[in-house]
């Protein structure tokens, strides 16, 4: 088994309503399905996840995650998915292990979304809490995991861990969504695999919507249109009870709209970054257009 040389690997899923919008299959259904083939791929080239973890007390946590649409697609307009994965893992100089999943997923011959997350090693300190510090793969697994035509180079550079550019013209400075971590938000050791941010993205998104448009109707497609992207990146993980705010301010860029959305902690430290981006419809619907 060797990380790059290895192929693709595929499950199936069939739909159920709860994975999509009216748009489109939900961002954070997307980055389920990715981490979920990531552990399909390892299984297939015999290392399963649980394994990964009690045996040789080793993981690997996301830092950067984009998921990319191609087009809207509903519940309605097909039955069931195709999850394509590529993985590849490599050992950078004086650098935590490297891992960057590639994931496509399709409907018949459709590809609805690609979805790339980018995750560093770790090496389990606690039986009890699965904390876990940032390390090296295992000498037993990198022979297996590691791509030796990559060692030493430098790791990828992370998405979204610095603030995106500011571009276009501001049309919503900072609108606050608090949150709480609940046990529904939570996985079994730390929070770094924190898949309820997208949902946190997205309700940021169109309560800022909701609230502003009356005044602020270029801010509408917000809510009307689909998604194009989501790319977030996490510098520290929140955990079980924590409190957070998500704080977004949003700008016209040309034919899209940008939602640029900080993670907050409770003591007002910046844990993450990220960026929603949508499309807007048409030509008369152009959010830097005159009203």
């Amino acid at each position: 088994m060797s990380g790059a040389g290895s192929p693709t690997e595929q499950y199936d899923i069939t739909y159920t309503s709860g994975m999509f919008t009216t748009h489109q299959l939900k961002p954070r259904t997307a980055v389920s399905l990715a981490f979920t083939g990531w552990a399909h791929w390892l299984r297939q080239h015999g290392l399963s996840h649980s394994v990964l973890i009690t045996r040789y007390r080793a993981g690997f946590v996301p830092v950067g995650v984009r998921v990319t649409y191609e087009q809207p697609h509903d519940f309605l307009d097909g039955d069931s998915l195709t999850v394509q994965t590529a993985l590849v893992t490599w050992q950078p100089r004086r650098f935590p292990t490297c891992q960057q999943l590639d994931t496509r997923i399709l409907s018949g011959e459709t590809l609805l979304a690609g979805v790339r997350i980018q995750m560093v090693g770790v090496r389990i300190e606690s039986d009890a809490s699965l904390a876990a510090l940032p390390g090296t793969t295992p000498e037993p697994l990198a022979g297996l995991l590691c791509d030796p035509t990559l060692a030493g180079e430098p790791p990828p550079r992370f998405l979204s861990r610095a603030a995106p550019a500011d571009e276009g013209r501001e049309l919503h400075h900072w609108f606050e969504y608090p949150f709480t971590v609940h046990r529904g938000m939570c996985e079994i050791g730390d929070q770094w695999y924190f898949e309820s941010v997208p949902d946190l993205l997205g309700a940021a998104r169109e309560s800022l919507v909701f609230a502003a448009a009356p005044r602020e109707r270029a801010l509408l497609p917000g809510l009307s249109e689909p998604l194009t992207a989501v790319q977030y990146g996490l510098k520290q993980p929140f955990c079980f009870l924590d409190t957070g705010t998500v704080r977004t301010r949003v700008h016209a860029v040309g034919e899209e709209l940008r939602f640029v959305h900080e993670l907050v902690t409770a003591g007002g430290v910046v844990a993450g970054h990220a960026l929603e981006t949508v499309q807007v419809a048409g030509p008369g619907d152009s959010p830097t257009s005159e009203e």
